[in-house]
């Protein structure tokens, strides 16, 4: 139990002590992503760098049970807006994996929740659908929330699945 302890990143007298250890380990926060819709401002979209997390807003805790070999591959974005209600609310904080084997086919994350970065540099969190049109390329992008439309016919450079989520109180 101690060694599966160790690799987890658990402290041995979790639930023990007054309050939970504080995460030791951290992972970059790179920026906000939109959860609202076309009508948010573009300060909401999100540049990933390939070369690195120069852009990064400073360090979050990393999700429980991050395996240290994952550390140099996992970002968080901060959610702005209220289209993904009641999954993810304003505030919360999504991770995503930078080098995902999930995008190299965008078609096997239909019906999950993703980062998706558009033409126009753009990011939004989404349900990613098929499209109206049928065009390959184009994807339609779904709010969980009924009071928004659908992004239809969207031209999608990347999608990342969301890992984990931690909600902000």
């Amino acid at each position: 139990m101690e060694k599966l302890f160790r690799v987890l990143g658990i402290n041995l007298t979790y639930g023990f002590e007054d309050e939970p250890p504080a995460p030791a380990l951290k992972v970059p926060l790179l920026g906000y992503v939109a959860a609202g819709g076309d009508d948010l401002p573009s300060d909401t979209s999100v540049t990933f760098e390939a070369n690195g997390h120069d852009n990064a807003l400073g360090q979050v805790p990393a999700p429980p049970g991050m395996l240290m070999q994952l550390r140099g591959s996992i970002f968080a974005l901060k959610v702005r807006g209220a289209s993904m209600l009641p999954i993810y609310e304003d505030g919360d904080l999504l991770y995503v994996y930078k080098d995902d084997p999930a995008r190299a086919n965008v078609g096997r994350l239909i019906g999950r929740k993703c980062v998706v970065t558009l033409e126009d540099g753009d990011a939004y969190v989404k349900t990613l659908r098929r499209p109206d049109s049928g065009d390959a390329g184009l994807w339609n992008l779904e709010s969980l929330n009924p009071a928004w439309p659908v992004m239809t016919n969207q031209s999608v450079v990347e999608a990342l699945p969301v890992r984990h989520v931690t909600h902000m109180f």
